[in-house]
C-alpha cells in the first residue's frame, strides 16, 4: 500500500490498485496471485521463487506478471508447465523431466 517508486511502478505493472486490499475475500484467484506477486517483489528480494505463477492467470493478467518479472532485477527461479511463459521471462533454463514408475503390490 506504500507510495514508494517500485510500488507504484509494480501496481502499475501488474493492474493492482491498493483499494483492491479493501475487498482481498471477493478478489479472484488471478487478482490475489498479482497482489502476492507484487508483494513478494516490493520486498526487494535477491532471489523470487515462484511456483506455477500464470495458474488462474488470463492472458492480459499474463502479459502484466510477464513484464513485472523482467523488471525484476533479481535471480528468479520459476517452476512452470508454461514453456513459453518461462523463456519469455528468463535468460536461462533448466528442464527437469521426473520419471516416476509404478508398481502393483501383490
Amino acid at each position: 500500500m506504500d507510495y514508494e517508486n517500485l510500488a507504484c511502478k509494480l501496481r502499475s505493472m501488474l493492474n493492482i490498485e491498493a483499494e483492491m486490499l479493501e475487498r482481498w475475500q471477493f478478489l479472484s484467484s488471478g487478482e490475489r496471485k498479482r497482489w502476492q506477486i507484487g508483494a513478494a517483489i516490493n520486498t526487494e528480494c535477491d532471489i523470487l521463487l515462484l511456483d506455477e505463477p500464470t495458474n488462474h492467470l488470463d492472458l492480459q493478467s499474463t502479459e502484466h506478471l510477464e513484464a513485472a518479472l523482467k523488471a525484476f532485477p533479481g535471480t528468479l527461479i520459476l517452476v512452470s508447465h508454461d514453456s513459453v511463459f518461462a523463456e519469455v521471462c528468463t535468460e536461462r533454463e533448466v528442464e527437469v523431466t521426473l520419471e516416476e514408475k509404478f508398481s502393483i503390490l501383490q
